[in-house]
């Protein structure tokens, strides 16, 4: 794995989104190449703080309540509810 690869893996090295073995080639090259450590070593501290010291916002209802809404109408449409309840007769 060369040090290009490693970059585009970074974010989800650090957010535990990788397969154990390709984080596991993501270690081993790690472990030979500084400049990759340092970068990784930097994104985490930016994530940690981030993740303990940023604002939390909540959406507003208006936001919230077009976003259900849209939600709602795309699940008519597609059908999908009517599936939804079928599926749930069934299970009875």
């Amino acid at each position: 794995m060369d040090c290009m690869h490693v970059r585009s893996l970074v974010s989800p090295y650090i957010d535990g989104e990788l397969a154990a073995e390709k984080a596991a080639e993501v270690e081993r090259h790690l472990d030979g190449c500084e400049a990759c450590r340092a970068l990784v070593e930097g994104e985490r501290g930016v994530s940690v703080a981030v993740r303990h010291h940023g604002e939390r916002f909540r959406a507003p209802a208006h936001l919230k309540a077009r976003v259900l809404s849209e939600v709602e109408r795309r699940s008519r449409r597609s059908g999908w509810r009517s599936r939804r309840r079928t599926g749930r007769a069934a299970m009875r």
